[in-house]
């Protein structure tokens, strides 16, 4: 008569071995360690490679959200490496089948999974950030939220289903998952990964456009009532995103027309000519034969006609609409770049140089149309727009 646990004995440290059952232990928990750092570096270094284009920049929100789904994958697939580490070397030969199928699809599940995650990760480099127009389209925590949750359950039950072929499994499997939810836990709280060095990084490079954006919307609200959303000011401080380039279109064509354009119009107005916001979109995908087209902001004349519309009206838009012409002006009349010394000059002051050589090769008499228009200004004794302090400008 067959005894119960005849074909699968119960599972326990006799069975498995002591060596082999704590060795499987130890690596489990060190592999574990290693996945972790493994997937957080490699989010990282994808992260970096953002930074040419569309920087991924990740919420703390978001950042605990990762480090909790890298934490709990790395001690699944460690699970795979300790089972495999409890199968190997067994002497039961009627079960050596078992046990050959049980490791080959363990190594297979750990290869893959790796796999799929440095795929995913470098196909959002070389194909969604380096791309014009992307603007996290594809948000894997709000569209993709039920992989991040059951991909490491899946794999935790698919080593457990190959461990159960040589044992029966009893209580180790409740023992197993509160191992799991601890260690995932740990993995979680002690990720050594510098996670805002990157972001520091971006916000220092471009701390005098984020600085100039926050003073100039914080200031309208403040003075003169005139509220942004939090999504406004995002998309202002974005140079090659769909929206950003958008947002710049929808402002010029806010000045062709024959009626008065909006404060918040202008607001926002000055600050893209400041940050040259439509640099990388517009100048690599969207040039238009027609030269006079390749202007991506309001023209001068536009601003001309929008300040002999205002008049005497309104002080505020008047000064916003000089404030866009000395943005205008700076643009072709920046500092000069000594480039034997280009340390001592900002990010900024370079990216305007090279805006500028940028804007007298694809457009065609702006440079022209802005000094005919200040030279107005100067003299125009009707609006006493003269009052108002233009940058110097020559023609060169």
């Amino acid at each position: 008569m067959l005894t119960k646990g005849f074909l699968r004995p119960q599972i326990s440290i006799k069975k498995i071995g002591r060596t082999q059952f704590w060795t499987g232990i130890l690596l489990g928990v060190f592999s574990a360690f290693v996945f972790n750092i493994l997937f957080n570096y490699a989010r990282e270094s994808f992260r970096f490679l953002t930074f040419i284009r569309n920087p991924l920049i990740l919420s703390t929100k978001e950042f605990m959200i990762y480090d909790l789904f890298f934490a709990a994958l790395s001690v699944s697939l460690a699970f795979g490496l300790t089972v495999i580490v409890w199968l190997t070397g067994r002497k039961d030969i009627k079960k050596q089948y078992y046990r050959m199928f049980a490791v080959g699809n363990i190594y297979m599940m750990i290869f893959v999974i790796i796999f799929l995650i440095l795929r995913i990760g470098s196909t959002l480099y070389f194909v969604l950030f380096t791309g014009f127009g992307y603007d996290k389209h594809l948000d894997f925590i709000k569209e993709f939220w039920i992989i991040l949750l059951l991909l490491p359950i899946f794999i935790f039950f698919f080593n457990w289903n190959y461990l159960r072929l040589m044992f029966r499994s009893g209580y180790w499997v409740s023992i197993s998952v509160v191992a799991y939810i601890l260690l995932t836990f740990i993995l979680f709280k002690t990720t050594p990964v510098d996670k805002s060095i990157l972001n520091n990084i971006y916000y220092s490079k471009n701390r005098e456009k984020f600085d100039f954006i926050d003073r100039r919307l914080d200031l309208s609200t403040k003075l003169y009532g005139v509220t942004f959303t939090d999504t406004t000011r995002e998309i202002l401080k974005k140079q090659y995103s769909y929206k950003t380039f958008r947002l710049v279109k929808k402002l010029k064509k806010a000045f062709d027309t024959d009626s008065l354009v909006s404060l918040d119009t202008l607001i926002l107005e000055s600050i893209v000519i400041h940050n040259h916001n439509i640099q990388g979109a517009f100048l690599n995908k969207y040039l238009h034969k027609d030269k006079e087209m390749n202007w991506p902001f309001a023209t001068p004349e536009q601003i001309y006609n929008q300040i002999k519309r205002y008049g005497s009206k309104s002080g505020v838009e008047t000064k916003f609409l000089i404030d866009i012409l000395n943005e205008m002006i700076f643009i072709f009349e920046p500092p000069d770049i000594d480039w034997n010394k280009r340390n001592k000059y900002s990010d900024y002051d370079i990216q305007t140089y090279q805006f500028k050589q940028a804007m007298r090769r694809v457009t065609k008499n702006i440079e022209k149309q802005l000094t005919d228009v200040v030279t107005r200004l100067r003299f125009d004794k009707e609006n006493k727009t003269n009052r108002y302090q233009f940058r110097e400008m020559e023609i060169k």
